[in-house]
């Protein structure tokens, strides 16, 4: 049900001029704040697995004046989020903060992978289904494979993917660079990227822990904390284990915008996964008829389902 009506919201916005669609924007925010969820900046290569985790940059600058233009404000209402620490998403930041100087960027790092540039799972998912291998076959084979917190990142495999440039990560060096800006912030994005529901509370304590202590040691005390995988993969007790260990708002994916005063709390804060194949006009759709969704169903907090 939630994807056929995404799929008709992005439809009808993919055919609304933009004037029409700044104008919905402006009706059904209102005074609400809005985060997007983004991973990879660019063209995704023929044959991507995951091709809906990249935009294109002229999608993501058009997506961006379409949200800045339905509201005259000062204060900084829009925020675009960036999991996993890609080179090509820390790129786009360092390029466009001052660009968009009422626009918050935060980019969430996984810090050991960042400092060891030990790639994700899912990457040699890529590489591999991408080399002609049999998708099912190199999911079983990455992503099924044990779970250990302390050792994941040691593994030569995700060195090797993160050393190719499709899948290169920003250096700590790079990603601390960019947030030099006045508008850009770090925040943590555990040091596996494992899912919460996978985990055990201690081992999800344990990773917490020890990725708090690298970010604080490579990029200073952490101020921001999004859930690998966001909702529904994790649940209440997993934000428990999270807000015992940190300090700052906490970040999920639930579809909907959010109010001023929720950022002063600790449930996790929603943010819109952006599908980076909707383009501008589709985005832009989708969040205005989410958001009068949200406004007819009223106000909901803590551990929500879209």
């Amino acid at each position: 049900m939630a994807l056929h009506f995404d799929t008709n919201l992005v439809a009808l916005g993919s055919r609304t001029p933009r004037r029409a669609l700044r104008l919905a924007l402006q009706a059904s925010l209102g005074d609400l704040r809005v985060a997007l969820c983004l991973h990879r900046v660019g063209e995704p290569p023929v044959g991507a697995f995951l091709p809906s985790m990249t935009i294109p940059e002229r999608d993501l600058d058009e997506l961006v004046e379409l949200l800045l233009g339905s509201r005259s404000s000062g204060d900084r209402w829009l925020s675009l989020t960036f999991d996993d620490g890609y080179a090509d998403s820390v790129d786009y930041v360092a390029s466009r903060a001052s660009r968009f100087p009422e626009v918050e960027f935060l980019l969430f790092a996984c810090p050991e992978k960042a400092e060891r540039q030990a790639g994700f799972r899912w990457d040699l998912v890529d590489r591999d289904v991408r080399a002609g291998r049999d998708l099912e076959e190199a999911w079983n084979d990455h992503m099924e494979r044990p779970r250990d917190v302390l050792r994941e990142n040691e593994r030569e495999e995700l060195r090797a993917v993160a050393a190719l440039p499709d899948y290169r990560l920003a250096t700590p060096d790079e990603i601390r660079s960019a947030a030099r800006r006045e508008n850009v912030a770090i925040g943590n994005h555990t040091n596996c990227h494992f899912k919460s529901c996978d985990l055990s509370r201690a081992d999800l304590g344990v990773d917490v822990e020890r990725s708090q202590a690298d970010f604080a040691r490579l990029f200073g005390a952490p101020a921001h904390f999004a859930f690998p995988y966001g909702w529904p993969l994790f649940d209440a007790s997993h934000v428990e284990v999270v807000a015992a260990r940190t300090a700052g708002p906490i970040w999920s994916t639930t579809r909907r915008p959010y109010r001023a005063r929720e950022r002063e709390g600790r449930s996790p804060l929603p943010r819109f996964p952006v599908d980076g194949r909707w383009g501008a006009r589709g985005t832009a759709g989708w969040i205005a008829g989410r958001a009068v969704a949200c406004r007819a169903r009223g106000p909901r907090h803590g551990v929500e389902e879209p």
